[in-house]
Formats: C-alpha cells, structure tokens, sequence
C-alpha cells in the first residue's frame, strides 16, 4: 500500500509435468444390441463411441491489479 493505493501481482501454474488427463465427456446411450456394436467397433471409427475431453497441457496465469 503506498499512497492509499494497492499493487497486487498473482501468479500460478497448472499441470507444472504436462501430464495428459481425461476429463469431462459423456458415454452415448441408444438401444442396441451386442451385434450393432461390435459391427460399430469393428469399423475402426465407431459412431457411437464415447466422447471425451482432454486436458491442456501446462498453462500459466498472471493477474495484474491496481486498486485506487
């Protein structure tokens, strides 16, 4: 504090080893039967496979505030 003012620095870092995680998504649900998906996973692109998110890698913050 210097003059009734504040100068405030905060910084952080996420994910310091960049290591790959799963987050979030969802499983799709439809009637089928063992038959439709093994012929879906055989296919090698399946249709109805699971859809998932991927989290970044090492990702930096920095927030700089001037209070008057």
């Amino acid at each position: 504090m210097k003059k009734g003012k504040y100068i405030s620095v905060f910084g952080s870092i996420n994910n310091l080893f960049d290591g790959v995680f799963r987050t979030g998504g969802y499983e799709q649900s439809r009637n089928g039967n063992y038959g439709q998906f093994k012929q879906d996973n055989l296919s090698g692109t399946p249709s109805f496979a699971p859809k998932y998110w991927y989290g970044y890698g090492r990702t930096y913050f920095l927030n700089l505030a001037y209070s008057f």
